[in-house]
C-alpha cells in the first residue's frame, strides 16, 4: 500500500522546491523525490505523527533510552512496558512503535511513525553514523524532560495571575448579580434622580443579568480559540510573531523556543551531525516557527557554500549571543559545549522573566479588583448619602 510523503529539495537552479508524492517507502520516497534536485527532507503525510502530547512523547523518549542504555531487545521491551502504560494512547504508541521495530524499521523512523517527535528521527541517523545511538536518545530524554518542565514553569506563572484575575471578576460578578438588583429596588421606590455612576452600575448589573453568562463561555472558548485555531487561520509563523510582541510574556516564550534550538543544536553538533540537518532538526524541535523559518534558510545558505556565522547574521531571529558564539567556535565540540551554556542561559532567562510577570500583574490585579468593588460599593451608597442630604 503506498502512503503520501512530502519532500524538500533544492531544483537544478539552487531554488528550494516543496512537494508531495506517493511512494510504498521512505526510501523509494527519496529516490522519486530525488529527480527533481538535491533532496533536503522527506516526511510522511497521515502518519501520527503529533498525536502524542509532549509529555508522552517523554515518556516513549525515556522508554528507548532506557532500554537501549541497559542493551535490552527494544522490541520486547517496549510491549512489556506498553501493557502497564497509563493512558490509551501511550500504550498504543508504544505498541505500535515495537511492531515497526520487528517489521526492521529503522529505529528513528519507527519513532517518527509512533508519534514521537520528527527531531530525534535526524537525532539518531547522526547517532547511527557516530556509532552512539543510545547516548543521542539519552541526551534527547534529558533534554525534553527539561524542555517539558522549563514551558510547564513559564505557563505556570501565568496561572497564578489568571486565577487571581478571575477570583477578581468573580467578586465584581456576584456583587452585580445578587447586590445591585436590591439596591436597584430600593431605589425605585425613592423616587429620587440617581448619580451618574449609579446609573452605570445598575445598567451594568442588567446587562451581566441578561448577557454574563454568554460572556463568560466566550471568556472560557477565547483562550483555547487564540491559542490553537487562530494559528491555523493565520499560519503559525504570523501568530509566532505577534505572540514575541507581548511584552514580557512574549519574551519568556521566545526564550524557551531559544534555549531548545541551542541544547537540540548542541546534541547534533556533539554527534558529529551535517550542519544543515542540524539546523533543520533543531528549528524543528524548537516549536518556535520563526526559528524554524530561519533555521531552514540558515541551512540553504550552508549548502550554497556560506559560511554559518555569516549566514545567521542576516536573521534577526537568531540572538546575537548565538552569532558570536558561532563566529569564535573552531571546532563541533566546543560549539556543542557553548551552545549548551547559551541554552541554560535562556532557560534561566525564561524563569526569570515569568517570575517578572507574576511580581507586575499580581498587585495590578489586586489593587484593580479593590478599586472595582469600591467603585461598586460607593456607587450603591451615593443615593443613599444624596437622600439623607435632601431630608436635612
Amino acid at each position: 500500500m503506498k502512503r503520501r510523503f512530502r519532500y524538500r529539495c533544492l531544483d537544478q537552479l539552487g531554488r528550494p522546491a516543496v512537494g508531495e508524492l506517493a511512494a510504498e517507502s521512505r526510501e523509494e520516497a527519496e529516490q522519486l523525490a530525488a529527480r527533481w534536485g538535491r533532496v533536503l527532507g522527506i516526511e510522511e503525510i497521515g502518519a501520527t505523527q503529533g498525536t502524542l502530547s509532549a509529555a508522552e512523547s517523554v515518556q516513549v523518549v525515556d522508554f528507548v533510552a532506557e532500554l537501549v542504555e541497559a542493551r535490552l531487545p527494544l522490541a520486547d521491551g517496549l510491549l512489556a512496558i506498553a501493557a502497564d502504560a497509563p493512558s490509551f494512547r501511550l500504550r498504543q504508541a508504544l505498541t505500535q512503535l515495537a511492531e515497526e521495530l520487528q517489521r526492521g524499521v529503522p529505529l528513528g523512523e519507527a519513532c517518527h511513525r509512533a508519534g514521537v517527535p520528527p527531531t530525534l528521527e535526524r537525532l539518531l541517523m547522526a547517532g547511527t553514523q557516530t556509532g552512539r545511538p543510545e547516548v543521542v536518545v539519552h541526551e534527547y530524554a534529558q533534554q525534553a524532560r527539561s524542555a517539558l518542565r522549563l514551558r510547564f514553569q513559564v505557563l505556570s506563572a501565568l496561572a497564578y495571575p489568571l486565577f487571581l484575575l478571575a477570583f477578581g471578576l468573580g467578586i465584581a460578578g456576584v456583587l452585580l448579580v445578587l447586590i445591585v438588583p436590591q439596591f436597584e429596588t430600593i431605589f425605585s421606590d425613592f423616587g429620587t434622580e440617581l448619580p451618574w455612576l449609579t446609573r452605570i452600575t445598575i445598567n451594568l448589573s442588567q446587562f451581566v443579568q441578561n448577557y454574563g453568562l454568554w460572556c463568560l463561555l466566550g471568556a472560557i472558548l477565547a483562550i483555547p480559540v487564540c491559542w490553537f485555531v487562530l494559528p491555523a487561520m493565520i499560519g503559525r509563523l504570523p501568530f509566532t510573531r505577534m505572540v514575541h510582541r507581548i511584552p514580557l510574556m512574549g519574551g519568556a516564550f521566545k526564550a524557551v523556543g531559544i534555549s531548545r534550538f541551542c541544547h537540540l543544536l548542541a546534541i547534533s553538533a556533539g554527534n558529529r551531525a551535517s550542519m544543515p540537518d542540524a539546523l533543520r532538526s533543531s528549528g524543528l524541535g524548537s516549536d518556535n516557527a520563526v526559528l524554524e523559518e530561519a533555521a531552514e534558510e540558515i541551512a540553504i545558505r550552508i549548502e550554497e557554500g556560506d559560511s554559518l556565522s555569516n549566514a545567521a547574521e542576516d536573521f534577526p531571529a537568531m540572538p546575537p549571543t548565538l552569532v558570536r558564539l558561532l563566529h569564535y567556535s573552531r571546532n563541533q565540540k566546543s560549539l556543542s559545549e557553548a551552545l549548551r551554556a547559551i541554552g541554560d542561559w535562556y532557560a534561566q532567562r525564561a524563569r526569570t522573566q515569568g517570575s517578572i510577570l507574576i511580581a507586575l500583574l499580581e498587585p495590578v490585579i489586586v489593587l484593580s479588583t479593590g478599586f472595582l468593588v469600591m467603585l461598586f460599593v460607593f456607587a450603591l451608597f451615593m443615593p443613599l448619602i444624596k437622600l439623607l442630604n435632601d431630608l436635612s
